[in-house]
C-alpha cells in the first residue's frame, strides 16, 4: 500500500468488512500486513512556484498506526505490519511476516494489504503473489481468517477469477467477497477461513 492512498474510501470498506468479519467470527485481533511502500511526497503548486507538503501534514494523513483509534471503537486489536515492502527482498518481507504471524494467538484474521491485489501472471510492486498467499496461509492455525484486498481489473469477470485464484492458493478453500457497490464498486475483499488439516 502506498502512503498516497491510505484513508480513501475504498478504506472504508476494507475496515468495514474486517470489522464484520471480526463480530460475526468473535475474532479479538486483526493483523493488517500492509505491503508498504514509500513513496516521494507529491508537490503543491501555486503561482509557477512549488513547494513540498509539509511533513507533517503527510504524516498525519499517512500514518498507518491511526487505524488504533478504530482499534478502541470497535474494540478489536489490530496490528499493523508496515514494515517497508521492496520487491527485491520480497521471499524475506514474507518470512517476516510468517514468523510475526506465528508469535499472533489465534484465532485471528490476517489481511493482506498490497496496492491492488492478486498478482497476475508478471507480478509487479503492487500485488501479492500465489506464493505469498501459500505461504502466509500455511502459516495460519485452524479458524484463522486469511482476507485479502482485491481491486479491479480490466476484465468484466475479474472478481470471479481473482475469487478462483486465491481459492486455488488456498488449497481449494471456499472464498468468498465482500464488496460494496455504493462506497467503491472498484474494489473487493476476498476472504477464507482455515478449516482442519
Amino acid at each position: 500500500m502506498q502512503a498516497i492512498w491510505y484513508g480513501d474510501r475504498r478504506d472504508r470498506v476494507k475496515w468495514g468488512g474486517l470489522i464484520y468479519l471480526a463480530e460475526r467470527n468473535d475474532v479479538s485481533c486483526i493483523v493488517q500486513v500492509a505491503f508498504y511502500r514509500e513513496s516521494p511526497h507529491p508537490v503543491l503548486k501555486s503561482n509557477d512556484s512549488n513547494f513540498p507538503i509539509p511533513d507533517a501534514v503527510w504524516k498525519h494523513f499517512s500514518d498507518l498506526r491511526n487505524i488504533q483509534r478504530l482499534a478502541q471503537a470497535s474494540g478489536r486489536n489490530i496490528k499493523v505490519i508496515d514494515r517497508p515492502f521492496s520487491p527485491d527482498s520480497r521471499r524475506d518481507y514474507i518470512a517476516g511476516v510468517v514468523a510475526e504471524l506465528e508469535l499472533i494467538r489465534s484465532p485471528k484474521i490476517v489481511f493482506l494489504d498490497p496496492d491492488t491485489g492478486l498478482a497476475p501472471e508478471s507480478p509487479k510492486p503492487k500485488h501479492v503473489t500465489e506464493d505469498d498467499l501459500r505461504e502466509v496461509w500455511d502459516a495460519l492455525e485452524t479458524n484463522d481468517i486469511l482476507v485479502v484486498y482485491q481491486h479491479a481489473t480490466r476484465s468484466r469477470d475479474w472478481l470471479e477469477k481473482s475469487r478462483v485464484k486465491l481459492s486455488k492458493a488456498c488449497g481449494e478453500a471456499t472464498v468468498q467477497p465482500i464488496t460494496s457497490n455504493e462506497i467503491a464498486k472498484d474494489v473487493a475483499l476476498l476472504w477464507c477461513t482455515k478449516g482442519r488439516p
